[in-house]
Parts: structure tokens; C-alpha cells; sequence
């Protein structure tokens, strides 16, 4: 049994450069940071910067993470 090998092919990430993406593990969020992102996205979909920086530092998450909801 070979061990995987990832290699970078055009910018993605292959498997034993098989044609399978490597995907980044899914993120956990925890309830209450599940309910605070629901209610902020009934209210505006899409945030600026600012905001977006701000509810991610109160929730505990990177600007990465909260993109991501």
C-alpha cells in the first residue's frame, strides 16, 4: 500500500495526482454562532468589510470562516 502523495497540479491540489481534489475540512460552527449568522443573514446578506470583521471577532471566528456561512 503506497502511501498518498498531494502534488499541486494547475493550482489545485491532487491526490496521487489523480484528478481528485483534496477538500479542506468542513467547518464546525457551534449553536450559538449558528443562530447569531442566521439572524444577521434574515437581516443583510452580504456584509462589508467592517461588518463582516466585526461579527466575526464577536462570534469567535476568522473573516475566512464567516464567508464561509
Amino acid at each position: 500500500h503506497e502511501k498518498p502523495t498531494a502534488v499541486i497540479e494547475n493550482g489545485e491540489v491532487r491526490l496521487n495526482g489523480k484528478g481528485k481534489k483534496i477538500r479542506k475540512p468542513r467547518t464546525i460552527y457551534s449553536s450559538l454562532q449558528l443562530q447569531a449568522l442566521n439572524q444577521r443573514f434574515q437581516q443583510t446578506q452580504y456584509l462589508a468589510l467592517p461588518e463582516r470583521a466585526d461579527l466575526a471577532a464577536k462570534l469567535g471566528l476568522t473573516q475566512t470562516q464567516h464567508r464561509q456561512s
